[in-house]
């Protein structure tokens, strides 16, 4: 009998001990569209694939995912290597705080693929809520005007009291992947008033990127 007793307490034991692992394996990821915040900043991610080309084009779809073709994409330098793959994404930012405050400058992203980490940023296109005006090289002043995509928007992101902006980036995952619709987990450092970041980790898959996708027809989103 005292074996009998001993042999339940083991397995009910073994039972607890899977069970605990298995809740602490579920991490609750955000989808795409989730907005998160900290207590200076709201973000928003709002697209993420992976790719092997962008858009080179000077319209509202520059830096945006395309299927990559040898011959249109010779001279794009938007064609990631050989043995590597671009994990393309947009994202939106709002400062909450009662200063300029500066987001990143220039890494604060980093997707996981096969247990490895990656995280060399680049990015390529911002939208401009507002008009805004600016002094060339050439000390002549000109206007952005609100409403449009605009290039090359430099490798750190300051934003001023209240401002929001929308940008297009991608990180080199340097591994060729040969299925552009597996799921992206990419996680977002968002700094605090402390001086320190909070992670934040979303995870996409193509059911998701679909989903989302339709839930956009009806609506006047900038992604």
């Amino acid at each position: 009998m005292k074996k009998i007793i001993a042999l339940v307490l083991v397995a009910v034991l073994c039972f607890s001990f899977a069970s605990c692992g298995e809740s602490g394996s579920n991490t609750n990821y955000y989808k795409l569209g989730d907005t998160v915040s900290t207590d200076i900043f709201e973000f928003t991610l709002n697209a993420a694939e992976f790719t092997i080309a962008l858009n080179n084009i000077n319209d509202d779809k520059h830096f945006t995912p395309k299927e990559y073709n040898p011959q249109e994409d010779e001279d794009n330098p938007y064609v990631a290597p050989v043995g590597h793959t671009y994990a393309a994404f947009s994202y939106t930012v709002t400062n909450l705080n009662r200063a300029s405050s500066e987001f990143h400058s220039g890494s604060f992203a980093s997707v996981e693929y096969e247990n490895k980490k990656y995280s060399a940023l680049d990015e390529g296109a911002y939208y401009q809520y507002e008009q805004e005006q600016y002094m060339d090289v050439n000390g002549k002043l000109k206007t952005k005007k609100a409403g449009e995509w605009y290039f090359d928007p430099g490798n750190n992101l300051l934003l001023l009291t209240g401002e929001k902006e929308t940008r297009r980036a991608l990180i080199d995952v340097e591994t060729e992947i040969k299925d552009l619709t597996a799921d992206v987990k990419i996680s977002f450092k968002i700094p605090n008033s402390e001086g320190k970041t909070e992670t934040f980790t979303y995870l996409i898959t193509s059911a998701d990127r679909e989903t989302y996708e339709k839930e956009l027809v009806n609506q006047t989103v900038i992604y």
